[in-house]
């Protein structure tokens, strides 16, 4: 193999590794829960990532599920936000597809799947329904939104 082969074939192994990288959906989904759980705090992101000895990019990157949290990390943030550890993953469905699954380990099937539904969408949604005082009216609410849920499930 000629040295300009062996460049080539790095490039596109670098090109496999770090292109089109998307973060995982459950790093997505976390990170989701830590910025809820900072905001209800009233923190930023830089008041929490001086609390953890981090800069606010750090928190930022955590937050988009760019970078993922370390045990330890969520560990942490769990006592810096006063929140159980299993609040930064309640809500997460995990869905394993367990044919062929030798041992431990995940077989390439495997998927995961976080709840369509953004935590700060529910939350606006819960606080504006919240704010409907008439028995009556809440009850519509929820029977139209079944319905919008069913109609598009078909």
């Amino acid at each position: 193999m000629e040295l300009g082969d062996k460049s080539e074939e790095r490039s596109d192994i670098a090109e496999l590794l770090f292109l089109n990288r998307k973060p995982h959906p459950i790093d997505t989904f976390v990170g989701e829960r830590v910025k809820h759980f900072r905001k209800r705090k009233k923190l930023t992101q830089t008041e929490l990532g001086n609390e953890l000895g981090l800069t606010f990019q750090q928190i930022q990157k955590y937050e988009k599920g760019s970078n993922r949290i370390g045990a330890s990390r969520i560990f942490l943030l769990a006592k810096l936000l006063e929140v159980p550890v299993y609040k930064f993953f309640e809500g997460l469905e995990l869905e394993l597809n367990v044919a062929d699954m030798g041992g431990f380990a995940e077989s390439p099937g495997a998927t995961y799947t976080a709840n369509p539904v953004r935590l700060e969408e529910r939350n606006e949604l819960m606080t504006a329904f919240t704010s409907v005082q008439d028995p009556a009216t809440r009850k519509r609410i929820i029977d139209l939104v079944k319905a919008i849920g069913e109609e598009a499930a078909q």
